[in-house]
């Protein structure tokens, strides 16, 4: 019974994240009928038109009135997702009137794809998948090798893989509801196809680019990651001594650099067959006996930009290889377990399914 009309309409605004799972929606009304000179407040109610009740986290600004009676006013919400049905916008007059209500009822549709659905990262980089369909479940799929599709549908929901991606192996989010969020770490170059098991078949699918970055290496160690500064010199790859001592540290080897003396103490027990330290400056000593003599150099870190020394990687894997710890390196990626990060076949899946 009022002369007041107009419009609104609801947006994405801005996704969640890993410390809000809400997503952030925009509401904008334009108003007509007004009069000049009263103030209106808009409220986002639930329940029904009129109730009163606000929704949570929903703000609005003032109602902005022109002279010809038309106004605008705009307001956020945080929800997980847009219900149907029951979200009102109100209008009130100075008199808390209701003089004008629209039915927020968004339309129960979906893109149905990854956006972007192609990602160029890093070796080391993280990606975080996030799922802003308020009306949808999805996953985030990467099959091993061989495979089409899942052999059976029972490893749909199921969360598989750790959060560490080295190209092999099965590894799903599981389901995905709207707010959800899904990570992982990728350390080794290549083109990684992806897909969400339940929209595959209307062309949901995704992929990770991931190159080396010159100048960086990056080391992985059960379930962390650290990208560190690296040179390359007469093809031997070096890193500053610094970081390679406190990745040793995490792996409970303990040691101490004099300059020319690389000291190394460990529990671990140690192989000492073979032992040919070869020629250099420099010296690594493990457990008070000489283990391996390298030529190493100062160079300038550019993560703290002093002057520091650096050390070949493949020296320092022999040495390693002595207390059991057998990594790879393949030009980018020093994989100190990767045994860890080979994935793994969920069991009773036997191949690929066309």
């Amino acid at each position: 019974n009022t002369n007041v009309t107009g419009s609104a309409l609801i947006a994405f605004a801005k996704p969640p994240s890993q410390t809000n799972l809400h997503i952030t929606y925009g509401i904008a009304a334009k108003l007509s009928g007004l009069t000049p000179g009263q103030t209106y407040v808009a409220m986002l109610c639930e329940g029904k038109s009129g109730s009163g009740v606000m929704v949570p986290n929903s703000q609005f600004g003032t109602v902005t009135i022109h002279s010809d009676g038309t106004g605008t006013v705009t307001g956020t919400v945080e929800a997980t997702g847009l219900p149907q049905g029951i979200w009102y916008l109100d209008i009130y007059d100075a008199n808390h009137r209701l003089v004008a209500s629209g039915l927020i009822n968004p339309p129960s549709f979906a893109y149905e794809r990854f956006l972007p659905a192609n990602l160029h990262i890093h070796v080391g980089d993280s990606v975080i998948w996030t799922q802003t369909g308020p009306n949808e479940v999805h996953t985030v799929t990467f099959l091993p090798k061989g495979w089409k599709d899942i052999p059976n549908e029972s490893l749909m929901p199921v969360p598989y893989g750790e959060r560490i991606y080295a190209a092999t192996g099965f590894f799903n989010s599981g389901f995905l509801v709207p707010g959800a969020t899904y990570a992982l770490t990728f350390i080794k170059a290549g083109v990684y196809p992806y897909r969400c098991l339940l929209h595959d078949m209307m062309g949901m699918y995704g992929e990770v680019d991931v190159t080396a970055q010159q100048g960086w290496a990056t080391f992985a160690w059960n379930n962390s990651v650290m990208n560190i500064p690296s040179k390359v010199h007469n093809g031997t790859t070096y890193v500053p001594i610094y970081y390679l001592m406190q990745l040793l540290k995490a792996a409970g080897i303990q040691s101490r650099w004099d300059g020319t003396h690389w000291y190394m103490t460990t529990r671990m027990p140690v192989n000492w067959e073979k032992l040919h330290p070869g020629e250099g400056s420099m010296h690594i000593d493990l457990n008070g006996h000489l283990a391996q003599n390298l030529t190493g150099y100062v160079w300038i870190d550019p993560e703290s930009g002093k002057a520091t020394t650096y050390m070949p990687i493949y020296d320092v894997e022999q040495v390693l290889k002595r207390v059991g710890l057998t990594s790879s390196w393949d030009g980018s990626t020093w994989d100190l377990t990767p045994g860890a990060h080979t994935g793994s076949i969920p069991s009773g899946s036997n191949g690929s399914k066309s």
